[in-house]
């Protein structure tokens, strides 16, 4: 049999702003989960900076140490020496870092670390030594660190294809583990809390990562249908002074009465953010896995997404699935949604049906599986 492993599992990316993005959903959930699963073996990596921000039910499971925040140009610099003081602190079997900055190694300790996507590796240089730091540290985590931990986690198919190609990384030390979605999202949200009652609104989740593909959400929706009554609320983890423009580009489509740009939407509010809307418009460019999209299938709403991968295989036949380089496609399929109750209903069901393929606890399973294993030697690099 496996040994058990005991493990170390770094949650310092809900003390900073990853906990506002999928990041910090994945980091969040998956602890909480891997803790229900298994509290005598996991115990979570804190710092006392930022301690608010911790969810209390992960405070009480975790040891903690000193990191600090700012400058955020260094960043990386603290979270490096915090992880690396860590374990030669509690010296754990399995270190598992749960999102981009948490890789750091030690003698007698297996790293494991999450394997989001591969998109700052695609980013282009920018100017100014903030940037010119930023491209090095992602050039270290993608070419140097990920190389040499013991296992990688990656979030779907498509990642991990792509890890193995543009990384050289082996296959048999990756394994795909989807993440779930929580059973706050349902349809039993519906006319309730903080988004109830509102106009008809579409969702669009994300800030302003060219990624998300805004600027052609906003000109589909410019498209559409001015006699009913519908909106766009848009949510997400804007920087400071980004907004302006993207208020200027919806007010020359004339859509500046139509856009609720709500920004960050606490954790509390998000299970009404998503029943209560029309759908999720999520025709991503690129994406790691696409948590909205499950969470907007678990909610009972229509999920207008990117027929790309992994986004294609997250909604498959249950999901609207569009180009997301055409507007007229996009067009198209948000008039007919708006315009068809019955088809919004239709898609709202088989959404909801498809979204109970993805479970927290079985995810947590999976992850524990990995621990085991390299705890064991399997995976071990030579």
């Amino acid at each position: 049999m496996s040994p058990r492993a005991d493990v170390l599992v770094d949650v310092t990316p809900l003390q900073s702003d990853h906990r506002l993005r999928g990041v910090g959903t994945y980091a969040r959930e998956l602890t909480r989960a891997l803790l229900d699963e298994a509290p005598d073996r996991v115990t979570c990596l804190a710092s006392v900076a930022g301690r608010q921000w911790l969810p209390p039910d992960l405070a009480a499971h975790s040891v903690f140490g000193l990191r600090a925040h700012r400058p955020a140009q260094v960043y990386w610099l603290y979270n490096e020496l915090f992880l690396r003081a860590a374990l030669a602190r509690f010296r754990p079997e399995v270190f598992h870092g749960p999102d981009f900055n948490g890789i750091a190694f030690a003698a007698g300790t297996r790293t494991v670390a999450t394997l989001h996507d591969l998109m700052p590796l695609d980013e282009p240089l920018g100017r100014g030594w903030s940037a010119r730091a930023s491209h090095w540290r992602w050039q270290v985590y993608y070419r140097q660190k990920l190389p040499r931990v013991h296992h990688v986690i990656a979030l779907s198919d498509a990642v991990a294809e792509a890890a193995q190609i543009r990384l050289g990384l082996p296959p048999d030390r990756v394994t795909v583990i989807p993440p779930g979605v929580s059973s706050r999202f349902s349809p039993g949200e519906r006319g309730r809390g903080r988004f109830a009652g509102r106009t008809p609104y579409w969702l669009f989740l994300g800030a302003e990562a060219p990624n998300k593909n805004l600027p052609r959400v906003l000109a589909a929706l410019a498209r559409l249908d001015r006699t009913r009554p519908w909106s766009l609320v848009a949510a997400g983890a804007w920087q400071p002074g980004h907004l302006a423009p993207w208020r200027r580009r919806a007010a020359a489509l004339g859509l500046a009465d139509r856009i609720d740009w709500v920004g960050p939407v606490p954790d509390e509010d998000l299970s009404s953010l998503y029943a209560n809307a029309l759908g999720l418009v999520c025709p991503s460019l690129d994406e790691g896995f696409g948590l909205p999209a499950i969470e907007a299938m678990a909610s009972g709403i229509p999920a207008v997404i990117s027929n790309r991968p992994p986004l294609s295989a997250v909604g498959g036949s249950a999901a609207a699935l569009v180009d997301p380089l055409s507007v007229d496609e996009l067009a198209r399929t948000l008039s007919a949604l708006l315009e068809q109750p019955r088809l919004r209903a239709d898609l709202g069901r088989r959404g909801l049906a498809q979204a109970q393929s993805y479970s927290w606890s079985r995810a947590a399973r999976a992850t524990l599986a990995v621990y085991d294993r390299v705890a064991a030697g399997a995976a071990r690099l030579p």
